[in-house]
């Protein structure tokens, strides 16, 4: 059974909508898992006044922090140590 060419471009027509929409779903899923996590590390962050390790290294790494010798970070600043950096920032003091 042969199908005609205009049955092939409505077969992969849809073939093609649907992969579509499965990589939108999958794209809307992984925007609302890092929306969630966003949300819970911010809580945190508001409660303890600190950031977790891995959290304050990739800070530092977006940021272009230089780290303090080989063994690591220091210790991660506080809500009120990172509040007065910004307010600096936006004031233009080092």
């Amino acid at each position: 059974m042969s199908l005609s060419i205009s049955h092939k471009i409505v077969f992969f027509t849809l073939i093609l909508t649907g992969c579509g929409s499965f990589q939108k779903k999958a794209e809307s899923d992984a925007e609302k898992a890092m929306h969630a996590e966003s949300a819970v590390r911010q809580s945190r962050l508001r409660e303890t006044g600190t950031l977790n390790d891995k959290e304050y290294e990739t800070v530092s790494d977006r940021m272009g922090w230089a780290r303090s010798d080989a063994r690591g970070l220091p210790p991660p600043p506080t809500t009120e140590e990172l509040e007065r950096k910004v307010k600096a920032a936006e004031n233009g003091k080092p």
